[in-house]
């Protein structure tokens, strides 16, 4: 689903058909693509922060449940990458279940010289605490598959 409807904006792995080489057409595909990865390049995932895959997460879902994407003229000559009402509900529920991981996967984990409650020993401006974060892809391919490959 997300190869067929997402990943020729929102990748580095576009597939530019023959009229994007052709002016006017070019200029209008370039600006779409270059939209696309400026707010969110799937082949950069690995890259972005914690709170910023939570937010592209939220993303995801709203503008998928609100039929903003993939955008209409795109699906004007690409009809495969409409997406179905089906389709809307499963790629809404993973970003929505794929943000709950994300979060339960955080632990706050207390560092040498840090107290039970979370408060630093000494260093003034030091909070003590460490965050373990789980690789996200890694809680997907084990959401996915049922194994972490």
């Amino acid at each position: 689903m997300l190869n067929r409807s997402c990943m020729d904006c929102h990748s580095n792995r576009t597939v530019w058909p023959w009229y994007s080489f052709v002016a006017p057409m070019s200029w209008l595909v370039e600006r779409d693509v270059h939209e696309g990865r400026t707010h969110m390049n799937l082949s950069e995932w690995d890259q972005y922060t914690f709170e910023k895959r939570q937010k592209l997460l939220a993303d995801i879902a709203s503008v998928v449940k609100n039929g903003e994407m993939p955008l209409q003229q795109y699906t004007l000559i690409h009809r495969n990458a409409k997406l179905s009402e089906a389709d809307t509900d499963v790629l809404y529920t993973w970003a929505r279940v794929q943000r709950r991981r994300m979060k339960a996967a955080l632990k706050v984990v207390p560092t040498k010289g840090s107290k039970a409650d979370g408060t630093a020993d000494g260093g003034a401006g030091s909070p003590g605490l460490e965050y373990e974060k789980r690789f996200w892809r890694r809680e997907y391919l084990r959401a996915r598959f049922g194994t972490a490959q």
